[in-house]
């Protein structure tokens, strides 16, 4: 290329070039402006690059004022999502600024909401604090690092390839060089949001801090194995919560079966359940081992150890596991079918809590109690009818006495004896 412009002819070459964004002491922003609690609110955008570039780096070693301390794994977790998920997601990021610490130039204005110019001196970023979000930060400076790092170590090997003539090493190199290229590019065309609240005094951004995470409310194991569908164990919840064991015994919410609920399991025990029965209790499926895995296999494995489970139970509880199943004491512990009459004729031991009635509920009445009638801890057999908690008679075919009880946790486990039938 030539240059057709000559210094002699009168003119310095310099004339039509416009203003230089480096030597610019500002960075200037659309943005818009509004009210929130009484304060100003400032949004905006930035690409992942411009973030980092005008955020500081958290320091993990440093506890942030009016924050909590850094967590290293878990800002690297999300430096590894973001890099891993082209289709990641984040809420916006909350900053706090003093009122002096940028211009805003409103332009239009609609509602409650302005439209303008927001001007951010360069001398002022550290004057931008991290309200909420910097484990995100963190995370997205660690990517930025990781990335140009890479793409240095990549860019070396391949000079060094070109000069040894090695081509096979050197395609496979390019294409490396090629991925990382692409993932930069990826992240500096992506946009992250961010708040920037006007705030002052020291005691009202701690207050701010304080009253978002009071109000902030976390997921339960439970919901996140249902919606992620990231990890094939989760994929394979949907379809093992089918078999006649889990089917409308799974609880889609919690993660601890307790009190009144009478659901066998959360749906991240399913998860472990598919899991366990691939790589054993202590086992775990790693990204690589993933990608070995198919989807299809684990479901049935699944469905194969819970048909074993079931075959490998007694008669009288195999004939009955699909319909009576259920915990029939307060603690949530017991999974065996009820045993009232009506459901298991001839039991000899029940389990029961003093938090719920003993029977399964169905029935107007017992015919068996489900509470132990032993007041006292070793003593002498009584019949049921000791109890005022009971019936002043069992009706037939109970035929039942207590011949003692003991404690396990909050349950307690009451031992009955069927009572010989007088003469008459």
């Amino acid at each position: 290329m030539t240059d057709e412009r000559n210094p002699a002819d009168g003119g310095d070459g310099l004339d039509d070039i416009g203003e230089l964004s480096g030597y610019s002491e500002a960075d200037q922003y659309l943005a818009t402006r509004f009210k929130q609690g009484g304060r100003d609110v400032y949004c905006i955008d930035l690409s992942v690059p411009q973030l980092v570039a005008t955020l500081p780096k958290p320091n993990p070693d440093q506890t942030l004022d009016a924050n909590r301390k850094i967590n290293l794994p878990h800002a690297r977790s999300f430096a590894a999502y973001v890099r891993e998920n082209e289709r990641w997601i984040i809420p916006p990021l909350l900053l706090r600024a003093p009122n002096d610490a940028f211009t805003f130039e409103p332009r239009k204005g609609i509602g409650g909401t302005e439209w303008g110019v927001l001007t951010l001196p360069r001398n002022a970023r550290q004057r931008l604090k991290i309200v909420d979000g910097q484990h995100r930060v963190l995370g997205f400076h660690l990517a930025s690092e990781a990335l140009n790092e890479e793409q240095d170590v990549a860019r070396g090997k391949l000079h060094t390839l070109e000069r040894r003539g090695e081509k096979a090493e050197k395609r496979q190199q390019g294409k490396q060089v090629t991925r990382i290229s692409t993932e930069l590019q990826r992240l500096a065309a992506e946009r992250v949001s961010v708040q920037i609240v006007v705030v002052d005094a020291d005691e009202e951004y701690k207050q701010m801090f304080v009253d978002i995470a009071n109000n902030a409310k976390g997921i339960t194991r439970s919901v996140t194995a249902r919606f992620d569908s990231r990890q094939i164990v989760n994929r394979c919840i949907d379809p093992v919560m089918e078999h006649r064991l889990l089917k409308d015994r799974v609880d889609l919410q919690r993660d601890r079966i307790l009190g009144q609920n009478e659901n066998l399991m959360g749906a991240k025990h399913v998860a472990d359940l598919v899991r366990t029965v691939q790589v054993g209790i202590s086992g775990r499926i790693t990204r690589q081992r993933e990608e070995t895995l198919d989807e299809s296999k684990l479901i049935d494995d699944a469905m194969a150890f819970l048909d074993t489970l079931i075959e490998g139970s007694p008669i009288t509880w195999r004939s009955r596991i699909t319909s009576s199943l259920r915990p029939n004491c307060g603690s949530g512990a017991c999974w065996r079918p009820c045993r009232c009459s009506a459901c298991w004729p001839g039991s000899t031991t029940i389990c029961c809590s003093p938090r719920r009635p003993g029977w399964c509920g169905r029935h107007e009445t017992p015919t068996i109690p489900m509470r132990s009638a032993c007041p006292v801890r070793g003593a002498a057999e009584k019949s049921c009818a000791s109890s005022k908690a009971l019936p002043p008679t069992c009706p037939p075919p109970c035929g039942m006495r207590v011949s003692g009880w003991r404690k396990r946790g909050n349950s307690r486990r009451a031992t009955v004896l069927p009572v010989p039938r007088r003469k008459t």
